[in-house]
């Protein structure tokens, strides 16, 4: 046997100033909650129902040469749940949430302009996007849904790569 010692790497991201990142609105730009198979539904589904949820965002730049941008995270949250009479799982809800902010950045020649439109903005949003999501799906009688964390590095990354492939 090698007395072999196990490393660990530690990656360490640069640090981004928030003052670089300036959020003028937030809004919700669409919001769709569909509820299947009322009121059968609410009779069968347990509070501890499977919910997938799956998140996108998209930056646009408003006007050309002006620091401004429109940050969209689109958040879908769907619960299928196998039924007792039912050979398939039976879709149980669905909610679509689009939110929305405008924002600044001081200056378009920052290096970081990607992370701080598909990361940091994302992030500023988030705690008022897992506030829609819970007191929407409380409002339908739906299971609570309480969202864990997203790590918009992670996502933002898995979309860079996705895009690389393509080409």
């Amino acid at each position: 046997m090698s007395n072999k010692q196990h490393e660990e790497k530690t990656i360490f991201l640069p640090i981004i100033p928030v003052k670089d990142l300036v959020t003028n609105i937030e809004y919700i730009r669409e919001l769709n909650v569909k509820i299947f198979n009322t009121p059968k539904v609410f009779l069968k589904v347990s509070p501890k129902s499977d919910i997938t949820v799956t998140v996108n965002v998209n930056a646009q730049q408003i006007e050309k040469d002006y620091p401004q941008f429109e940050i969209i995270v689109i958040l879908n949250c769907t619960s299928q749940k196998q039924l007792e009479d039912d050979d398939e799982p039976t879709s149980i809800f669905e909610i679509d949430l689009q939110y929305g902010a405008v924002v600044t950045l001081p200056t378009l020649k920052a290096a970081n302009i990607e992370e701080l439109l598909m990361i940091h903005a994302p992030e500023l949003l988030f705690p008022e996007i897992r506030n829609i999501i819970l007191n929407i799906s409380r409002t339908s009688n739906l299971p609570s849904i309480l969202l864990q964390p997203i790590d918009f590095a992670e996502l933002w990354k898995e979309k860079k790569s996705t895009m690389k492939n393509k080409n």
